[in-house]
């Protein structure tokens, strides 16, 4: 998942020129001060195209990162077993492969 961090606040016509610049619409425009600010809408829309810090502008003012412990499993179930199901059975079997690879790195770690 994309963490996206503006650095500083971005306001008037630059917030403007930002939201305008995301092509998937990743940031919005909000009420700041009499005036108004950009904000993130939401970063699970972005696709890390770059297209806000390609502009000199926001280059320092936009921080670009990955949100490195995030992860989104979607599960389709076509046949028989509901999609509850499946996801047990492959909790299972990553179980299964995890104790396997933990038990070979504690035969090595004793040698």
């Amino acid at each position: 998942m994309p963490d996206i961090e503006l650095k500083e606040t971005i306001k008037g016509d630059d917030a403007k020129e930002l939201v305008k610049t995301c092509p998937l619409g990743v940031f919005d425009i909000e009420d700041y001060k009499g005036g108004s600010k950009a904000v993130v809408k939401n970063a699970f829309d972005c696709t890390m195209c770059r297209e806000c810090i390609r502009n000199p502008k926001f280059t320092d003012k936009i921080e670009l990162g990955k949100v490195r412990n995030h992860h989104i499993f979607t599960i389709e179930a076509v046949g028989m077993l509901t999609p509850v199901e499946i996801f047990k059975q492959s909790l299972q079997i990553l179980r299964e492969k995890a104790l396997h690879h933990y038990s070979f790195f504690d035969e090595k770690k004793g040698k």
